[in-house]
């Protein structure tokens, strides 16, 4: 079956259904037909017992009066002791009277027949003793078959008496013969009446005497009847005693089978002829089914095939509103979202590639930087400001600081910045910064901040929530030239089941969701698929570069948050930020510190590839007092660690190098020299920070000398081996 077509499928299957159906519903209604007639015959049968006990009854009644009222006659008594003849011409003139009985006799108080009015052979009279005179003189009367020669009678014997004194016994009989086995016969019974013979017979054909021996033959079923044949007609049978002689006389009730089932074979015929166009029909009908049912999933065999080839583009004409229909549309919106996918994987790649690139390129910059910041305040330490070249030198370290600054946006951008992130109250903190919002945003933009009580704490870089915050409200500020109105919007969020969005999937979760709603100008549709690369801006060239939503996209996305826009012309836009949420309470912010002196004696083993860096470095260290052990690779540090006889107090080692980084070689030196305390610098930290050891401290490319002088006097002095800067955390 595996080859044949679904249309020959379901043609075939649902035509063998529905045969099966109307084959199994004649079979059904053949069984309960038969069950239905069996019990009809079964009934029949027990009320033609029922009226062959009545009728035998009645005859008995009337035997009995017909019997006792020529007992009773004076002339039959006076009669009893004279000539036979006499007696018997008595008997047939009364029995010509009534026509009550066919069967008068009289008998002597002896039990023998005086007369009768039948010319039948002699009853032998120990059998008329022992069966009718002494259950008369018992019981007043007796009852049974009466048998002459040839022929059988019901019969009933009364005493004729006067008195005390008994002058004999009168029997009144009917014959049993056929007539009176018709008398007995009701609706579609036949009746037989046998005894060492055939009695009596309402069956029309001629029967023998085999022909009842073999019927006796049959056993009975449960109910008490019998199957048999009379000639090549069925009937159901019962048979049971009318007297306990010997040979005993039986009734045997016949009811016809086949007149009781002739209306039913008739319905069965118009079923099955009913069942046959029904089929027909139900054929056809499969045949139209097939067709109804294949030809859609055969369109959608074939948009699956031109999908398969690459034709994203096809889709199905949906024209039933059925599972087909629903089964297509949920294919056309499968293709839908697979194009959208498609789209957002292209989407992702591309930001991927521009932020590692932007990534190298700040690693590079980023030396460069450290170097010019380094010299240039070098310089303008030693010229004082006096000198002509001190502004100067001034706006270089302004213009380096500018750039360091765009370098932090595109390490933000790419995801490679090193984060400090804590627990927060966003509620808190962003009604802290409702003033300078306020500020930023102009006296013609209306400012609504609607904050969730009770809201769940996330867990971020204080430090660039309030870049994100400030970039998006700049965003809005500048689409609402003429004023407008911003929202700002916090609000818990479950999500049980992942939202997808245009620039990527929230799984589901807990968050905080963080809104940024304007009613600016929006953003069109060929915009916003560019809304979050780097250096993709529709402002002026001299009011944007084109990094602050790239920035907002790399920090949430570092931040383990997403982000989405509801945007479109002259309809507003609206950022939503889904940071996870945390029941964890409030971490307090650091208390501002006292200056610190930066003068210090203690010696430096200082690591970094870069020679211009590790000279700037050198310098600046040298300055503040200290002592410092230059090393150009991870080889050159172990090499001066093994032949340095004195403490070394810190290691400040770049973080990535060639051959050996610097958490390895962290650890190896610690191996050497256990109580060194490690620092980390670095402009470019893509995979060092799950390098970085547990307890290290780190400071991110470019850096100022007090920065450096900082951060080194603050790794000294601390009373246990140094963590990480700030919350001692580095996230990806």
């Amino acid at each position: 079956m595996r080859s044949v077509s679904m249309r020959w499928k379901i043609f075939l299957y649902s035509s063998a259904l529905l045969v099966t159906l109307i084959v199994a519903t004649l079979l059904f209604v053949t069984f309960r037909s038969r069950v239905y007639v069996d019990a009809r015959v079964t009934e029949a049968l027990a009320n033609s017992r029922e009226r062959i006990l009545k009728v035998k009854g009645d005859r008995k009644a009337t035997l009995l009066s017909t019997a006792s009222l020529v007992a009773s006659f004076p002339e039959l008594k006076a009669l009893l002791d004279t000539d036979t003849d006499t007696v018997r011409d008595f008997l047939l003139a009364y029995q010509r009277e009534n026509r009550r009985s066919e069967l008068l006799v009289a008998l002597d108080p002896e039990g023998r027949v005086i007369a009768r009015t039948d010319e039948e052979a002699p009853v032998p009279i120990p059998e008329v003793r022992s069966h009718w005179l002494q259950p008369v003189l018992d019981a007043g009367e007796a009852e049974g078959f009466f048998v002459t020669g040839t022929e059988i009678y019901l019969a009933v014997a009364v005493p004729a008496e006067a008195g005390d004194k008994l002058f004999g016994f009168v029997i009144a009989g009917t014959r049993i013969n056929n007539e009176f086995a018709a008398s007995l016969t009701s609706n579609n019974s036949r009746i037989v009446i046998v005894s060492d013979r055939i009695l009596g017979s309402s069956v029309s054909r001629t029967m023998s005497w085999n022909t009842i021996g073999d019927w006796l033959a049959i056993p009975h079923s449960t109910d008490g009847t019998k199957r048999v044949t009379v000639g090549r007609e069925q009937f159901i049978a019962t048979d049971f005693a009318l007297s306990d002689q010997s040979p005993p006389v039986l009734a045997i009730i016949l009811q016809s089978l086949d007149q009781a089932t002739e209306p039913y074979r008739n319905i069965q015929l118009g079923l099955l002829v009913l069942g046959l166009l029904v089929t027909a029909a139900g054929i056809a009908g499969s045949a139209l089914l097939a067709e109804t049912i294949t030809s859609p999933v055969a369109r959608l065999l074939q948009a699956t095939k031109e999908v398969a080839s690459g034709k994203l583009e096809h889709r199905i004409d949906v024209d039933t509103g059925d599972e087909i229909g629903e089964l297509a549309t949920s294919f056309n919106h499968m293709l839908d979202e697979r194009q959208r996918l498609e789209l957002q994987i292209r989407q992702s790649q591309k930001m991927e590639a521009v932020g590692r690139l932007a990534g190298g390129v700040a690693h590079d910059f980023n030396n460069l930087l450290t170097v010019i910041i380094g010299r240039a305040e070098m310089l303008m330490g030693r010229m004082g400001t006096s000198s002509p070249m001190f502004d100067d030198v001034g706006l270089i370290l302004e213009s380096s600081e500018r750039a360091a600054n765009l370098t932090r946006q595109l390490l933000a951008f790419s995801r490679r910045q090193v984060l400090q992130p804590r627990i927060l109250n966003l509620n808190a903190f962003l009604s802290r910064m409702g003033n300078m919002v306020r500020r930023l945003v102009g006296e013609d933009v209306e400012l609504h901040l609607e904050l969730a009580p009770d809201l769940k704490r996330i867990k971020a870089d204080p430090s660039q929530v309030e870049q994100v915050v400030m970039n998006l409200v700049v965003n809005a500020r500048d689409a609402m030239p003429s004023g407008g109105k911003l929202i700002i919007r916090t609000v818990d969020v479950q999500l049980a089941e992942p939202r997808v969005n245009a620039h990527m999937s929230v799984p589901e979760g807990s968050y905080v969701l963080l809104e940024v709603q304007d009613s600016g100008m929006g953003i069109s549709d060929e915009v916003r698929p560019h809304l979050f690369e780097p250096f993709f801006t529709t402002k002026d060239p001299s009011k944007g570069t084109g990094l602050g939503l790239s920035t907002v996209y790399g920090i949430v996305r570092q931040s383990n948050g997403y982000i989405d826009v509801e945007t479109g012309p002259h309809q507003g836009s609206r950022f939503q930020i889904y940071l996870p949420a945390f029941d964890d309470l409030d971490v307090p912010a650091p208390s501002p510190k006292a200056p610190m002196v930066l003068a210090g004696t203690e010696t430096i083993l200082l690591v970094e590839d870069e020679d211009s860096v590790r000279h700037l470095a050198a310098e600046i260290l040298t300055s503040f007092g200290y002592k410092v052990l230059k090393a150009a690779s991870g080889a050159d540090a172990i090499a001066i660690c093994d032949s340095y006889e004195h403490p070394i107090h810190l290691l400040i080692s770049d973080v990535l190098m060639a051959q050996l980084n610097g958490p390895e070689l962290a650890a190896r030196i610690r191996i050497l020299r256990p109580t060194v305390r490690v620092m980390f610098i670095s402009g470019y930290t893509e995979r060092a920070e799950n390098l970085l050891a547990g307890d290290a401290a780190f400071l991110q490319k470019p850096f100022t000398m007090r920065e450096l002088g900082e951060k080194v006097k603050e790794v000294l002095s601390a009373s246990r081996p140094a963590g990480r800067s700030g919350s001692n955390l580095l996230t990806d």
